[in-house]
């Protein structure tokens, strides 16, 4: 079994990263059954982030086009 992470949860920013390699946050609310502003609170920090969400949102595939943009971003650095 994994260490946990000493109770400290995903940061919002955090949040909010995983979501965008996920899809928009209407994309992601239905996908996760809940409301739009619900995503939209938990980016803010207006919402907590506790350890079931932070599962439910990195159990979410992750989408191709989040792919594709991480690898020309990671080919840019790579030019540079």
């Amino acid at each position: 079994m994994e260490p946990r992470n000493n109770g400290a949860n995903m940061s919002p920013t955090q949040y909010a990263a995983a979501r965008r390699q996920r899809g928009t946050q209407k994309q992601v609310a239905a996908l996760l059954d809940v409301d739009v502003m619900t995503i939209s609170r938990r980016e803010r920090g207006l919402l907590p982030i506790n350890r079931e969400t932070e599962l439910a949102i990195n159990a979410l595939p992750v989408s191709d086009w989040s792919k594709k943009m991480n690898m020309l971003e990671k080919l840019k650095g790579d030019i540079k």
